[in-house]
């Protein structure tokens, strides 16, 4: 077993992999593999990973677990904090979040392993001229998240090129389940615009960040596994292929072409 842990904004060592690999008991031997600041990309750099690692070495589980608390982020007694609105406007959209899921190369009957998605293609793309739209900053009062005006509209003009990479053999993005990072509803709809979807192809992005927020590295496993939930439930989207998406700073997208395994029960 492989262990990725995924912060999307860390800063304390000994890490939390350390403390996690001690309370599942997993071998001294386990290959740990942190991951800090990132921001919201991180859960998808890490599924990517975890792929690579599969890919090659058959038979291979990683765990991915991701966690980020955004909560504190804000100091109430710093009245710049206070005083700045895009470190307000961050604070109410995120939320404090984890999430994990074991990815694999192959899976066991004998271990009765049922998997759920398997992905198909994985990439990571760098929007230029964007460095500055999505930062994360240690400052003494705290991190400070500074989201631009800026971000939808680069998400809007940038995310078609961006899926043709991973999506080069679906014309029709409709034909797709969608699970979107819930950065934001401006995100959202920026994505939903771009790429002309159906409005009820990003629902289930729209229920885990109106019932969670914008939980950061964590929210992108939220959201598939209510896209899983609303299939087994006979919900609005059958499709047997979908797409992954999630945004971070640079401007990062991480995007996946995944593919149903099987429905499971809730």
């Amino acid at each position: 077993m492989r262990k990725l842990s995924v912060f999307a904004s860390n800063t304390s060592e000994a890490g939390a992999d350390i403390h996690l690999a001690k309370l599942l008991n997993l071998r001294h031997d386990v290959q740990r593999l942190a991951i800090s600041f990132q921001g919201c990309a991180a859960g998808g750099t890490a599924l990517r990973i975890a792929k690579t690692i599969v890919d090659s070495s058959p038979g291979a589980r990683v765990l991915v677990a991701c966690c980020d608390i955004t909560s504190p982020h804000i100091d109430r007694q710093n009245e710049e904090d206070l005083r700045d609105v895009s470190m307000m406007i961050s604070t109410v959209l995120f939320g404090d979040g984890a999430s994990s899921v074991i990815v694999g190369s192959s899976f066991s009957l004998e271990l009765q392993e049922k998997p759920l998605f398997e992905i198909s293609s994985a990439a990571q793309v760098l929007v230029p001229d964007t460095s500055e739209h999505i930062t994360i900053k240690l400052r003494p009062s705290g991190l400070h998240v500074d989201l631009s005006r800026e971000v939808p509209r680069a998400i809007s003009t940038n995310i078609a090129q961006v899926m043709s990479r991973v999506l080069p053999g679906f014309p029709f993005y409709n034909d797709l389940f969608w699970a979107v990072h819930p950065g934001g509803p401006a995100i959202l709809d920026a994505v939903e615009q771009a790429l002309e979807l159906d409005r009820h192809k990003l629902a289930a992005s729209r229920h885990v960040l109106a019932e969670c927020g914008n939980m950061s590295c964590a929210a992108c496993l939220f959201v598939i596994d209510e896209v899983r939930r609303r299939a087994v439930k006979g919900g609005e989207d059958p499709c047997r292929w979908g797409a992954l998406v999630a945004f971070g700073p640079g401007m990062t997208v991480e995007a996946f072409l995944l593919k149903r395994c099987q429905e499971e029960n809730v």
